[in-house]
Formats: C-alpha cells, structure tokens, sequence
C-alpha cells in the first residue's frame, strides 16, 4: 500500500473534521466539503497528482477501486469548491452510477447544476433524490431544493422548503430544552417573541427587513444574535419594539412566550412574494459637496469565512484592484476594520456596524467584495459596486444582469470568464466616467 506521512498539524486537522461527520450526520455535506477542501490542499502540497488519496491510521494513503466511490463523491464536493462545476456533476453522477445511494453526491450535483443557473435540471435531480433516498435524508434534500427554489424565484415554495434547515430544527430542540414549554410563532398578533440569528452579519443584515412582519403585526421581540453577528444585536438595542437584543454568549431573560428564527420570517409574505425594503440603519447616505474635491470611494477587499469556496470566489488578491487603485481624481476610504490598505484613511478596529455604516455613507460610493459591507452600505442606499464571481453565493438573486432583487443601490460586475482582470477594468471604466461627471 502506498502511503505518505502527515504532520501532526495536519493530521489533527483531518481527525476533527472525521469527527465531525460522523457526529454530526445531518451536517455531513458542509464538513464533508471542509474535508475534501483539506485533502486538496495536502496533495498539491506534496505535488501528488496522480490515483485516489485517502486518510487513514494518520496518514495519505492511496486507495484500490474498491474505495472509489466515496472518494468520487469527496472529488465532486472539491471540484465544486474549486469552483469546477461542471466537473463536480460529473463526479457526482460517477458516485451515483457507482451505487452511493445517499443524498449527498444527488445534492452536489443539484448544487452544481444551480451555480450554472440551469436551475430546472437542479431541480430535477432533486425530487429525484426525494424518491430514491431515504426518508431521513429528506431535511437536506428538501433544504436544497429551497436554495433551487428560491434562486429561480419560486418564492412560496422555496421560502417553505427553506426551513427545512439543520440549524432550523437543532434552535427548536434546543430552545424547548432552555425553555420548556415555548412555541414556534405561528403568525399571531401581539405576541411576545425570541428572533434567533443563524449565521454571519451580513446574512443577519440581509434578512433584517423582515423584522417588520413581527413588528406590524404589534409583537414585541427579543432577539439573540448567533456568535458570528453579535456585533449586530448592538445596532437593535433601544428600538420602537425591541425589548432587549443580545449577543451569542449573553444570557437572555425569559420573556418571550414564542420564538422563531430571523431567516423563517421571509415565509410569511411568500403569498404575496414581497420583498421588503432593506433594513433601516436610521443613517443615510450624505455624501459632502463635490465643489471639486476628489471623489470619495469606500473600498473593502476582503472578508472572513470558514467556507473555502467563497474565499475562492472572491477577488481578495489587491493586484486585481490595481486598474481601480490607478485612477487619479479620487480619494480612497477603507472599509476594512484595522486596515488602511492603499487608501487615505483607516477605518479603525474598534469600530462597530453603526461606525461601518457612517463611514460609507460619507462617500460618494462604495466599491465591496461580497462581504458583509456590502449589505450594510446597500441597506443605508449608498450606491455600490460589487465584483461578482460567476458561481456566486446564493442570495445574489438578480432582477436582471447587474441588478439584485434585495438592494436598490447595487450594482453587480459579474464575471464572464475565469478570471477577474476583465471585471476590474469594467469597474476602472466606470469609475473614470464618474470622476469626469464632477
């Protein structure tokens, strides 16, 4: 057998993401996705190219036919990480004619099928995931099958099959364990009601318009941010009908007779597919004068996630900003916390959201990876610019090619090949043009 030794960095690392999987069935996919993402890298480290590489008794080792298929499915989550997803359908359907009857190589490839927006063919190989795999694989199934929806603006479906999220039951559970007896609004008037955050900032931003649902229908909240937009709970504190917000860590006084989750609340208008207005940061976009001073642009080129694949779908290199960066009649402002970067100023560390957000109303538009900024300055109307890969993350929902259905004041430069060089010359155009209006 060969095999070829790890550190013991590396082989930690491994060994918790195992874990992870087996300990968390109804998470598989995402630590699944970590994994391979880990395995890609190790093998290019040692320039290992060739036959199928597995972890095993704490080292790479390379694995016979008969292990194939769950290494075509681990191939298939890479191939979509690395943004190849064609390739990923590929390896998927391999690992399906091979006999894999679980959800997940069905789910890759629907996803795959989705990033290359032929959503009806997702869709399709979905409902027949639902009749091939088991039933206690449906959660995930159908929960993808909401992503599918959704994207192709299927909207009381997609935003039902939406709650068929992991984190949606385990808040539920756990909830009912903290507070026995509490209950899932149900849509009733004047309730008192916990609103739980799931994920990071700018998805707590996206879906904070929806806050409205509870608030015009004279419910008074409470809301517990999740740990990775906690500084969000601060920008709640003392608004009409929020009787206290709180960060992941914070405990949180039992008032609330009901609960429901921020990113449940979007099924209550699914009827009407309404889309509310962005969420009022009580700041607005004022710009000074111009009367000839250099244009003020605010810039964030790079976020943090967890997630590989977004850090690989987002132009975080600042040698792709350079055509930008180049352009004379403008003044540079940071929107990176801590960083200055190549602009004028720095936007402190300590700065909070509100700070954020004052910041980029001050210019005359903003220029953001997709990151959390970018849905706090879309949601004060700044105008903005957003580089856009052309496998995007999934809320980048358009009304047309440069337009999303969430933000007024966006404006997408998506990607048309592989690289970014051509959308970042776009962007400079675009820019000089400003510059010139004065």
């Amino acid at each position: 057998m060969i095999s070829t030794t790890l550190t013991q960095d590396e082989r930690a690392l491994i060994e918790e993401l195992d874990n992870a999987i087996a300990n968390n069935q109804r998470q598989t996919l995402e630590f699944q996705n970590q994994r391979a993402g880990a395995m890609t890298m190790l093998l290019r480290a040692r320039k290992i190219r060739e036959g199928q590489w597995d972890f095993r008794n704490g080292a790479l080792v390379r694995v016979d036919a008969e292990g194939q298929v769950p290494i075509l499915v681990r191939n298939a989550i890479a191939a979509r990480d690395a943004n190849q997803a064609e390739l990923g359908i590929q390896f998927a359907q391999e690992a399906v004619a091979g006999g894999d009857a679980s959800a997940t190589p069905r789910l890759v490839q629907a996803a795959c099928l989705g990033d290359l927006c032929r959503y009806e063919e997702a869709l399709e190989v979905i409902e027949k995931a639902l009749r091939e795999c088991s039933e206690d694989q449906h959660e995930l199934i159908r929960h993808e099958r909401g992503f599918q929806r959704l994207l192709n603006k299927q909207w009381k479906d997609g935003w039902a099959d939406w709650d068929c999220r992991v984190q949606h039951r385990q808040m539920g559970e756990n909830l009912e364990k903290a507070w026995p007896g509490i209950k899932e609004w149900d849509g009733s008037p004047n309730r008192r009601v916990l609103v739980c955050g799931e994920k990071g900032l700018g998805d707590s931003v996206l879906f904070a318009r929806y806050l409205k649902v509870l608030l015009d229908r004279g419910c008074t909240l409470q809301f517990l941010a999740g740990k990775a937009s906690t500084a969000f709970s601060e920008v709640l504190r003392g608004r009409p009908g929020i009787y206290g917000a709180y960060g992941g860590d914070d405990a949180v006084p039992q008032v609330s007779e009901m609960w429901i989750s921020l990113e449940s609340l979007p099924r209550f208008l699914a009827d009407s597919g309404e889309i509310p207005a962005p969420f009022d940061f009580q700041t607005t976009w004022n710009p000074p004068p111009r009367a000839g001073r250099p244009l003020r642009v605010g810039i964030c080129w790079h976020g943090h996630t967890v997630f590989s694949a977004s850090k690989h779908r987002r132009p975080e290199d600042l040698k792709y900003w350079e055509p930008i960066l180049a352009k004379g009649g403008v003044e540079f402002l940071s929107l990176q916390l801590g960083e200055r970067g190549p602009c004028a100023e720095e936007l402190p560390a300590n700065s909070s959201v509100l700070d954020t957000v004052r910041r980029a109303c001050s210019c005359d538009l903003v220029i953001s990876m997709d990151t959390s900024v970018v849905h706090m300055t879309a949601s004060a109307g700044v105008p903005i610019w957003m580089p856009l890969h052309k496998l995007n993350y999934w809320p980048w929902i358009m009304t047309d090619a440069e337009h999303t259905v969430w933000y007024p004041s966006m404006r997408v430069f998506r990607q048309d090949g592989d690289g970014w060089e051509g959308v970042f010359h776009e962007i400079a155009e675009q820019l000089q043009s400003k510059v010139r209006e004065g």
